[in-house]
């Protein structure tokens, strides 16, 4: 008989912020710190023909961390330790035999990866937060019996919020002491783990849980890296390795305004000096008292490959750079991800009914829906110039504008006063979550303002429709200026020392893309590009690689 080859995966939704932290150390403390979250080589011979697997994610965008699972039993530890021969043997029972079974700790892209294996008959534990269980989409119902929701209590801090479980629960200054309050599940995660049967072969996680690596090594589990950060971002921010070469030696935010020397000339991947500032300035301390560089380099050192969503058509050079100078581990792209569901006009769901109405008197290709993301923080003053462009450019508009993280005001307070009224007859501003996908596939939405989060700029591109940048914060701007070197999309233009934009910029980028006669490039461009992240074929591929990947690599 064949063995069995399906999958068990345990996930854990939960969004890390990406946070950047300028720190000047010895290379020898380099060195040192970063042996010290070595993974232990794990002998292939103790793994069988089929395996478990753990995906892990956190709800704090960067920070490496590690994964946890439900069947796929993961534990985490702050150090190894030794164990008696009894206690193996009692782990390789736990094992069993013949099924592969995955953890996922995430929500948003490591969501739509446990999906995808489950799609091919894997079973999944997906372990998070309760609040953050409870926001997830409603899964397909052929999908329900694969996915198991395990659901672990956050532990509160007195500097968050009640019921503060993401980054888009609180405002950016909090996000450290979210970190503290998720490092807080390692021993609930832990006791989980030691009850969890059968012992998970993989664990899928990604950089914010510095705390897991030794306690897979503990269990003899192996990691794979999942990066929530495209394949230039990763080239541009180096590796542990580079850093403990000396090759790395960037400590300053104006090493950080030029290309690093790993990659070739000529290249426009590099922050502006406003945009390195306003991340060192805000991240400059972290109450949880591990930097995210150290969270960055225990998740890369300590696992076996590292997974990034692209695709060799869009990155093949960063990913080539990231294999033969950067990492010293695998690099596997897992494609885009495209959401399995498909996209469905209900007539049940009244709020669409109504954004649908709206839109379906708009002209075809006319309107500019704007959305800045779930956390990226937009000022008064920044939000005021949008609205104030969006009038002046005349064109009808959907605005998706959410109310700022921690604030128990609605976010219209921030718009200019009478600016509601003088647009309500071409306007259609949503203070609540917006169904982005069915909006961008809507035919009479011509741009799409965003602020250039990655998965932001995924969804628009599958849906063929042109971009306009206004990078915000955090990676953004190495997304737009990585799109920008292929032709794709329009950025605003702001001052080069402050980084403050004007209406008339917003208006003229909008126009440029919809009015003038040049927009016809961006929307051809657009159009290639939903060719590209539209093939479901080639990303399907991509998943059944990244499989093959796991069989051969445990």
């Amino acid at each position: 008989m064949k063995p069995d080859l399906r999958l068990r995966l345990h996930i854990w939704p939960r969004r890390f912020l990406f946070v950047f932290v300028f720190a000047v150390e010895s290379q020898q403390a380099t060195k040192e710190r970063l042996f010290s979250t070595r993974r232990r080589k794990i002998p292939r011979k103790n793994f069988r023909r089929s395996s478990r697997i753990f995906i892990l994610h956190s709800e704090i965008k960067r920070s490496p961390l590690e994964p946890f699972s439900r069947r796929m039993n993961v534990r985490v530890v702050s150090s190894t330790s030794a164990r008696g021969e009894g206690e193996d043997k009692r782990r390789r029972e736990k094992r069993g035999k013949g099924i592969r079974s995955y953890s996922i700790f995430l929500q948003g892209n490591l969501t739509e990866l446990s999906k995808c294996l489950a799609q091919k008959g894997h079973q999944i534990s997906f372990i998070s937060t309760p609040r953050n269980i409870e926001r997830l989409p409603k899964l397909p119902s052929h999908l329900s019996p694969s996915i198991n929701f395990v659901k672990l209590t956050l532990p509160h801090l007195p500097n968050l919020p009640e019921e503060a479980e993401a980054t888009s629960d609180v405002p950016f200054n909090k996000i450290q002491y979210l970190k503290m309050a998720f490092d807080g599940l390692e021993g609930s995660f832990s006791c989980f783990l030691e009850a969890s049967t059968p012992t998970p072969d993989w664990i899928i996680h990604d950089f914010s849980f510095h705390w897991l690596q030794p306690l897979a090594a503990k269990h003899e589990i192996p990691c794979a890296f999942f990066s929530i950060f495209m394949a230039s971002t990763l080239v541009f921010f180096g590796s542990p390795w580079l850093r403990m070469s000396g090759e790395d030696t960037r400590s300053n935010p104006e090493d950080f305004t030029v290309p690093p020397n790993w990659i070739p000339s000529p290249s426009n991947l590099a922050f502006r000096m406003y945009e390195i500032l306003k991340i060192s300035d805000t991240l400059s301390e972290n109450a949880s008292g591990v930097s995210d560089i150290h969270r960055l380099d225990s998740a890369i050192l300590g696992s076996k490959f590292v997974i990034v969503r692209t695709c060799e058509e869009l990155e093949g050079d960063s990913l080539s750079i990231l294999r033969k100078k950067v990492y010293q581990i695998p690099v596997i792209p897992i494609g885009v991800l495209p959401p399995l569901d498909a996209l469905e006009n209900r007539d049940d769901d009244a709020e669409w009914v109504k954004i649908k109405n709206w839109l379906d008197k708009q002209r075809e290709g006319s309107v500019v829906y704007i959305a800045f993301g779930t956390e990226a923080e937009v000022s008064r003053e920044e939000i005021h110039e949008v609205a104030l462009g969006l009038e002046l450019s005349g064109l009808p508009f959907f605005w998706a504008l959410r109310r700022p993280a921690g604030s128990v005001v609605g976010p219209s307070y921030m718009l200019p006063s009478g600016f509601e009224n003088r647009t309500e007859d071409h306007g259609f501003i949503c203070l609540d979550w917006a169904p982005q996908r069915r909006i961008l596939a809507h035919p009479s939405v011509g741009v799409f303002l965003t602020h250039c989060g990655w998965s932001s700029v995924l969804e628009g591109l599958s849906m063929g429709c042109p971009l306009v940048y206004l990078p915000l914060s955090l990676d953004h701007p190495l997304i737009a200026r990585l799109l920008l070197s292929k032709n794709i999309g329009v950025e605003i233009e702001r001052d080069e020392k402050d980084g403050s934009f004007t209406s008339n910029s917003v208006a003229k980028s909008l126009r440029l893309v919809i009015v003038n006669r040049e927009g016809e490039q961006h929307k051809a461009k657009a159009r290639d590009m939903r060719k590209l992240f539209g093939d479901k074929v080639l990303h399907d591929r991509y998943i059944d690689d990244f499989e093959q990947q796991l069989r051969n690599q445990r």
